[in-house]
Parts: C-alpha cells; sequence; structure tokens
C-alpha cells in the first residue's frame, strides 16, 4: 500500500488534465460555433 500512493496520484492528475483538457477544447468550439453561426440569436430568445 505504500508503494502505490505516487502512482495513483499521478494517474490520478493525468486524468484530471486529459478531463479539463477536453472541457477546455469542448469550450472553445462552442464559442467558435456561437461566434461563426447565427445561433446567438437562437440563444438570446
Amino acid at each position: 500500500m505504500m508503494t502505490k500512493p505516487f502512482t495513483n496520484q499521478g494517474l490520478a492528475l493525468a486524468q484530471f488534465a486529459l478531463v479539463m483538457s477536453l472541457i477546455a477544447i469542448l469550450a472553445v468550439l462552442m464559442v467558435r460555433a456561437m461566434t461563426t453561426t447565427p445561433l446567438t440569436q437562437w440563444v438570446a430568445r
């Protein structure tokens, strides 16, 4: 049990970084789609 904390923490950090990067990419794509398409008018309503 004492030899695993570092690897488990590393895996958790890697997974967290991967999820955050995916969320950031999705946010950028959503903003880009909103600014390049008339979707803003639909959202404004």
